[in-house]
Order: structure tokens, then C-alpha cells, then sequence
């Protein structure tokens, strides 16, 4: 649910992604949520107009909070 909230609306004082093309915000969706990527997804994120200097750290922030698993891990066994 996260993630799609990310996608569709995107997250104030972060990137928008809210207004990219809907291949765009598909293929950072499967980035940010699938642990195992083949190499067309990778390359549709990592080689495409959005990967920007501006857009590369909290894009690889949420994979690993959420591909990663870290954010589950987190909230669901941490207190």
C-alpha cells in the first residue's frame, strides 16, 4: 500500500513521481517493491529520463525499505 501511495501521489518535499507516465510510474513501482528485478526493469528505471542525481537516493532509500524488507522487518518485529 505503501508503495502504490508513493506512485500515485507521491510524497511532499520528495520526487514526484505523481506526474511521470504511467510506464514510468509502472516501472518504479516493480523497482521499489520487487526484491528480484530481471534486467528490463532495471534498465527501465536505472537507464531512463527519471534517474536523475536528484532522484537516485530516495529511490534506492525506498527500494531497500521496502524491497529490502527493512521497513516490514521493522514495523512488524521491532517495538
Amino acid at each position: 500500500m505503501i508503495s502504490d501511495y508513493i506512485c500515485k501521489v507521491s510524497i511532499s518535499g520528495f520526487f514526484s513521481i505523481a506526474r511521470q507516465p504511467s510506464k514510468v510510474k509502472q516501472a518504479v513501482l516493480r523497482y521499489i517493491r520487487n526484491s528480484i528485478l530481471n534486467a528490463t526493469d532495471i534498465n527501465k528505471v536505472e537507464k531512463g529520463a527519471f534517474w536523475t542525481e536528484i532522484t537516485i537516493g530516495p529511490l534506492l532509500l525506498l527500494r531497500g525499505l521496502i524491497a529490502g524488507g527493512v521497513l516490514s522487518f521493522t514495523l512488524r518485529y521491532k517495538r
